[in-house]
């Protein structure tokens, strides 16, 4: 969830911070902040300097972390077809939509 929270901020001129990841994770400042220390242990994100303010921290992949995404959401291609599917039955989507 953590590198979802941090992918669905690329395209932005800048990296996700520990307070919006907070905000989307419904986490705890400490245990965002025990994931990040993890994750970046492991190569899959790094922590910077904010730009426009140096008292923040920001948050960004690295391409480790992308590549280990991108991994895991296409082997996910099942579970995704399975939860649209389920959503179509239900009523919830239409047929065109997420086919």
């Amino acid at each position: 969830m953590l590198l979802l929270a941090i992918q669905a901020s690329d395209g932005r001129r800048r990296g996700v911070t520990v307070g919006e990841l907070v905000e989307k994770l419904a986490l705890a400042d400490s245990t965002v902040t025990e994931l990040l220390d993890r994750a970046e242990r492991l190569g899959l994100v790094v922590r910077r300097t904010g730009r426009g303010d140096r008292r923040t921290v920001e948050i960004d992949s690295t391409a480790e972390g992308q590549r280990r995404f991108a991994a895991a959401f296409v082997g996910m291609a099942g579970e995704r077809r399975a939860i649209a599917d389920l959503a179509r039955d239900l009523g919830l989507l239409d047929h065109e939509t997420s086919g």
